[in-house]
């Protein structure tokens, strides 16, 4: 996703989010939050294939690759990209992204 990403090839970034989607349904919401666990968490912690602590963890992980560059609205440029796409991919989710937009402009 990074590197499609970095490439500009964002139609194969998209299809790697809308697959993420899919597996995790719950990735929307790990995608807007971006929650770091923090360090030294990840060797202690043991989470079923999958599940959504699995997800939390890998999104905790490439936290510094969301964050890096800066748009408009002070994110990372992968990282306010990845919201936007898992936005479009899922409406259903928009009243969740709305509200994490208001607290990061607070």
């Amino acid at each position: 996703l990074a590197l499609a990403h970095r490439k500009r090839d964002l139609p194969r970034a998209r299809q790697l989010v809308s697959k993420l989607i899919e597996l995790y349904p719950q990735a929307v919401v790990a995608l807007a939050r971006q929650r770091e666990l923090p360090d030294g968490v990840f060797s202690r912690l043991a989470v079923p294939p999958f599940s959504e602590d699995e997800l939390i963890m890998a999104v905790s992980e490439c936290t510094v690759l969301f964050q890096e560059g800066v748009d408009r609205e002070g994110l990372g440029s992968l990282g306010a990209w990845a919201i936007r796409c898992a936005r479009e991919l899922d409406p259903s989710a928009a009243e969740y992204f709305d509200r994490v937009g208001e607290r990061r402009n607070d």
